[in-house]
């Protein structure tokens, strides 16, 4: 239903942005300086996703400073529209700083923290595979996930 529904928001006129970790690498048989957007852009129109604009499409280090920390390319967009949902398969998703140095404990409080987000304005993919929560997994907890 993702494709239908980013479809049917861009018919009502909404903007659609795609902040993406996927990283920005001059390849020397492409001449592009990031072929990692425009490889992007036809992975979401092949998927049928209707009129992607490349300037919304924000690759890491495609911009100085656009590091897989997201707010530096989530405040570029909000400088200029209002947000009214997000979506996500990872806390960075949607908070800044969740990535390094941040316990379990205080993961939990921004969820709580932002409890209002969830489910009205902020909307989570699961992931099972990776993300941030791999890093702060104890020992034994990580022990559960061997052989997934």
């Amino acid at each position: 239903g993702a494709v239908e529904f980013i479809n049917l928001a861009l018919e009502k006129g909404l903007e659609i942005f795609y902040i993406t970790n996927r990283e920005c690498l001059q390849r020397t048989d492409s001449g592009q300086v990031c072929p990692q957007k425009t490889d992007t852009i036809k992975n979401l129109e092949k998927v049928g996703i209707k009129h992607v604009n490349a300037e919304h499409v924000m690759l890491k280090n495609e911009q100085t400073g656009w590091t897989s920390e997201k707010n530096s390319r989530r405040l570029v967009v909000v400088s200029n529209y209002r947000v009214v949902m997000q979506f996500g398969d990872d806390l960075g998703d949607f908070l800044s700083q969740v990535k390094n140095n941040i316990t379990t404990a205080e993961r939990a409080q921004l969820v709580d923290q932002y409890a209002e987000y969830w489910g009205t304005q902020w909307f989570v993919f699961s992931n099972p595979s990776y993300g941030s929560w791999l890093r702060i997994l104890d020992t034994e907890l990580m022990g559960h996930l061997k052989g997934y």
